[in-house]
């Protein structure tokens, strides 16, 4: 029996060694199996979240009216600003030109207001509106703001040195625009304009400014492409 003792203490060694690798092995089963399962539940949320955007073709697009364009510029002109009295035709944007830009607001960006702001189709309704809405004119005399000539400006300004011709501007209200009709997204919540203010020597800005309608009222959040600030 004695002789015996040594034998059973290694055959219990063993098949304890044997069950806590068992036990080991089977833990790291279930945590692959639990790690799996998480990675799919979070890829099926994930999934979920991706926006479906149908094809453009099958998507119904809303009609621009002179009305849409009115009640934007109502919105976003400064009340105190001059209008030069032109015709206001649609801003020209261009694919070769704006693609890369306009494509950066459909991407996922945490860190930037204009995440996700626009999508693919958006982008192909702005093209189309270049396009079909060109025969559109708007007169200034239906915005309600105070229209200053272009001649006069030039005759001004040839006149006068800069400080007289700004005074004399001054006058009449706080700068100028010149304006060109805005694009809009599919669900004309989000618009596209391009203009420039010209409000003394040293006081100016031109680009192309991005709108949204909060409560109703189109305000600026942003902008794209080359600004001019001085």
């Amino acid at each position: 029996m004695k002789k015996l003792l040594p034998v059973l203490i290694i055959l219990i060694f063993i098949a304890t060694s044997c069950k806590k690798k068992t036990d080991s092995e089977n833990e790291n089963v279930t945590e692959l199996i639990e790690t799996k399962i998480d990675t799919e539940k979070t890829q099926i949320v994930e999934k979920k979240r991706e926006k479906v955007i149908p094809e453009y073709s099958t998507v119904e697009k809303p009609k621009i009216s002179k009305a849409d364009y009115l009640n934007f510029f109502k919105d976003v002109l400064r009340t105190d600003g001059m209008i030069v009295n032109k015709p206001i035709k649609i801003f020209p944007m261009e694919s070769k030109y704006w693609n890369a830009d306009l494509m950066r607001l459909t991407e996922k960006d945490k860190d930037s207001s204009l995440s996700e702001l626009i999508d693919k189709n958006d982008i192909s309704f702005i093209y189309e509106q270049t396009e079909l809405q060109k025969g559109i004119v708007l007169k200034p005399k239906n915005i309600p703001r105070k229209k200053i000539e272009r001649k006069y400006l030039d005759d001004l300004l040839e006149k006068v040195d800069l400080e007289t011709y700004w005074n004399e501007i001054y006058k009449m209200g706080s700068g100028y625009y010149s304006i060109e009709l805005p694009l809009f997204s599919i669900d004309k919540k989000i618009a596209f304009f391009r203009y420039s203010y010209s409000c003394g020597s040293l006081c100016a800005n031109s680009g192309t400014y991005i709108y949204k309608k909060i409560n109703g009222k189109w305000e600026w959040i942003g902008g794209i492409g080359p600004e001019i600030v001085s």
